[in-house]
């Protein structure tokens, strides 16, 4: 952002510089052209404390901008602003004759339309004067402390506009986004993002507690990667998602400040953040017209948000689980039959070829390599309790050396679970079980 503007500065500066070395051409009026030419100095000037617009004005207070209110802006709506400065280049100086001749109105109509940056030691403004008519340049005033002078500027900046071949040099679009500066309000700086006052300096993500309704409480522990509830000792953490939560929850920002009369009813979760900065309080609110609004305890304020932001709240903690039973194959297993026969499997992979071994009896290397593939799929959920074990009907157990699993179907779904922990996942199924599920499918 403060690269951007110095670029600006410098930029004006070289330009006339250029103008004046190059119409000179004079090695002796080099060393005067160049002080001519410097409009200013941003090192001379110092740090910049103030920016101020026509109908906004920002004060630097360390790392951040603010308003005249004392609100936060918005750092990337300020290196927005800044960025089409930087594209300002200044293509010549006007001589005195050429706007003493006419009145000043005719190069500056509206003296309100004017930009002043405040340093440390000094003070340099911009008055944004008429388009020329011949081509996409502009009359600008610059004035350094008591110096002024009156440039034909242009704006050479990136911009995704397509222009007619034979019209295009004469365009007003350049000019316009330029001229739209000069009318930005307080509010377009208005910084709606939850963690702002954290931002600036280095942070990070702690732990986040979230309770909301039809999830059980939970926290995850970011330093750590655990979550409370406890991984199930059959699982393993999904990293992704993890990663993609703390990405969403730090974006986390409104739309604007609302303001309406919450009732508490209508609260659909509470999140508890803390950080290496502190502690935020967030409550989510679902209102009329099916908008959602978060309340911050850092302000105390109600924003209105996008649908999007709602789904960093409603997240169950199963979805930071990986809800695999294998990430790979198991080299053997023990599997169990309505019979109770326990008959030990060894599997094996090479070049791409699936194997299944059995002491007892010959295996059918395709029925195992079915119901591998069914149950590398991530399940739908993790369940935990008794009642799951007297809705499904029972088909065979397997061990893969965690304590037996027994395979369990009902219409739709099928359960992975064990019986001793009281632990399971349960898979959607469609139709007719892609596996086979009797003991003479598994072997000759």
């Amino acid at each position: 952002m403060k690269k951007n503007l110095i670029l600006f500065f410098i930029a004006c500066g070289l330009a006339t510089f250029t103008y004046f070395f190059q119409e000179l051409k004079d090695r002796e009026a080099f060393s005067e052209a160049e002080k001519r030419g410097i409009l200013f100095d941003p090192v001379k000037l110092g740090e910049l404390k103030s920016i101020h617009l026509p109908k906004a004005s920002l004060n630097r207070k360390g790392q951040h901008y603010y308003l005249t209110s004392g609100e936060m802006a918005d750092e990337r709506k300020v290196e927005w602003f800044m960025d089409i400065l930087a594209g300002i280049r200044t293509r010549r100086v006007l001589p005195e004759g050429d706007w003493q001749e006419k009145k000043r109105a005719f190069f500056f109509p509206n003296d309100k339309e004017k930009i002043e940056f405040i340093f440390e030691r000094g003070k340099v403004s911009f008055l944004l004067g008429k388009k020329l008519d011949f081509d996409q340049s502009f009359y600008m005033e610059v004035s350094n402390g008591d110096e002024v002078s009156r440039v034909v500027a242009f704006d050479a900046g990136e911009m995704e506009t397509i222009y007619d071949k034979d019209q295009g040099h004469r365009s007003d679009h350049r000019y316009r986004r330029f001229q739209s500066l000069f009318y930005i309000d307080a509010v377009f700086f208005k910084d709606y993002r939850m963690f702002r006052h954290w931002m600036g300096d280095k942070w990070s993500l702690l732990e986040v507690t979230i309770e909301n309704i039809g999830n059980r409480k939970y926290s995850l522990n970011f330093p750590e990667a655990k979550t409370n509830p406890a991984i199930p000792f059959f699982l393993k953490r999904n990293e992704e998602r993890m990663k993609a939560f703390e990405e969403s929850l730090i974006k986390l920002e409104g739309k604007s400040y609302a303001k309406i009369a919450i009732d508490e009813s209508t609260l659909v979760s509470q999140m508890i953040v803390n950080s290496t900065k502190g502690e935020l309080k967030l409550k989510l609110y679902r209102g009329p017209q099916k908008k959602y609004y978060i309340h911050s305890s850092f302000d105390n304020r109600l924003y209105e948000i996008e649908d999007k932001h709602t789904q960093v709240f409603l997240r169950p903690v199963q979805d930071f689980w990986d809800l695999r039973a294998f990430t790979e194959i198991p080299k053997k297993a023990k599997f169990i039959f309505p019979n109770r026969s326990i008959t030990e499997v060894s599997f094996t992979q090479k070049d791409g070829r699936f194997s299944a071994i059995s002491q007892r009896r010959e295996a059918i290397h395709q029925a195992f390599s079915k119901l591998f593939k069914y149950l590398r799929q991530p399940a739908k959920y993790w369940v935990a309790g008794e009642a799951y074990e007297e809705a499904f009907i029972e088909q065979f157990g397997l061990d893969w050396g965690l304590g037996p699993f027994f395979l369990m179907i009902r219409s739709g779904e099928v359960l992975l679970y064990h019986k001793e922990k009281k632990q399971g996942l349960i898979y959607s199924l469609e139709g007719s079980p892609p596996f086979p599920v009797l003991e003479d499918q598994y072997f000759k």
